[in-house]
């Protein structure tokens, strides 16, 4: 039965009108709302699929949705929490509902075959917002905060991302080499102490991974992690950015069928405007050996942070604001663990 082949092409056209009743109750009578949302929401798609049996299966489709997002009860009438001076939120019971389109491309091949496998898609989506729900914020001299939201259009953005993975297979050993990426681009509305603003963002991600196995005695990975965001503000004229990089290095050999050695290091930078870098390096280890007469037990003593750098870096942006920090964590500590594994449940059958 070779050469066999099924293709699909489906069109659908949707003419839709959303209807959304929204009721909160509450003890507090400012937050007792009651809301009628319509609207028309027209949707359309169109699939291809190429499926060659034992060879490869392709798919690739294009879409246009719309979507509609209401305002919660925390963004209508929001309890003031008062132990928090230095931010407020404030709420606004006039705001509307959002609504979102956006149209995307999407396209995949996932291969059939057993030895040397090739998979690899792709997608990009481009939207608009109509009256998003953005933040007011009014920061005073002793820099508190006082936010309050509002509807605003002009919410634009764009998003991409791919992946490849192929996979080489040899008599003993196998080799598995994989890459995705992704991006995204936007342009925010918001206010800042009365001031309307876009905020142009740009945030990128991406990791490169090899696997690499011999048997079943050795296996080892190494990747490349890589994500970064940058923004900036036109009517202030202000930008930032910043980087975060990681190296992962992880290894495990069975020594006999009952002992077994892993260990891992990752190699850590964290960059961003106005800051110095930031590097860290953790090293983790451990030793497994099964015993008992089907393996069923096992001991593992674990060996973590050996450099003692462990340090858990906050570093990330967004439309208005970026944070960098640190937080304190454990450090170089000793694990033991002892298990037990059941390879039957329940009651043997009876032998007649």
């Amino acid at each position: 039965l070779a050469n066999r082949y099924s293709k699909h092409l489906i069109i659908s056209v949707s003419a839709k009108q959303n209807f959304i009743f929204q009721d909160n109750q509450s003890i507090k009578s400012f937050q007792n709302i009651k809301r009628n949302y319509s609207n028309f929401i027209p949707e359309a798609n169109i699939s291809y699929t190429n499926y060659q049996y034992g060879e490869y299966f392709k798919n690739i489709s294009l879409n246009f949705n719309s979507y509609v997002s209401i305002p919660n009860l925390q963004q209508l009438a929001p309890l003031v929490d008062s132990t928090n001076l230095y931010y407020l939120q404030v709420g606004n019971i006039k705001l509307k509902e959002a609504i979102n389109r956006v149209a995307s491309l999407n396209f995949s091949h996932n291969d059939q075959t057993s030895k040397n496998v090739l998979n690899y898609g792709a997608n990009i989506s481009a939207g608009a917002t109509d009256n998003k729900i953005v933040d007011s914020i009014f920061i005073d001299e002793q820099n508190r905060r006082t936010v309050f939201l509002t509807n605003a259009n002009g919410n634009k953005y764009l998003n991409a991302s791919a992946n490849i993975r192929k996979t080489f297979k040899l008599k003993t050993t196998e080799l598995q080499v994989a890459l995705n990426g992704g991006m995204n681009l936007a342009k925010n509305p918001g206010y800042v102490n009365d001031v309307f603003s876009y905020a142009n963002t740009l945030n990128t991600n991406g990791t490169l991974q090899f696997n690499f196995t011999y048997k079943d005695k050795f296996a080892t990975e190494l990747s490349q992690n890589f994500n970064s965001y940058n923004s900036k503000q036109v009517a202030f004229n202000t930008s930032y950015s910043g980087v975060n990089l990681a190296t992962n290095l992880s290894s495990s050999v069975i020594i006999t069928k009952k002992l077994t050695l892993s260990s891992n290091v990752s190699y850590n930078t964290s960059k961003s405007t106005n800051a110095e870098t930031i590097n860290f390096t953790i090293w983790n280890a451990n030793v497994t050996y099964r015993f008992l007469k089907g393996n069923n037990a096992e001991f593992k003593f674990s060996a973590l942070d050996l450099l003692h750098q462990n340090t858990n870096v906050i570093n990330y942006g967004n439309a208005n604001s970026f944070t960098l920090g640190t937080q304190q964590v454990l450090q170089q500590y000793f694990l033991t663990t002892l298990s037990y594994f059941p390879r039957k449940f329940g009651k043997s059958a009876v032998k007649k």
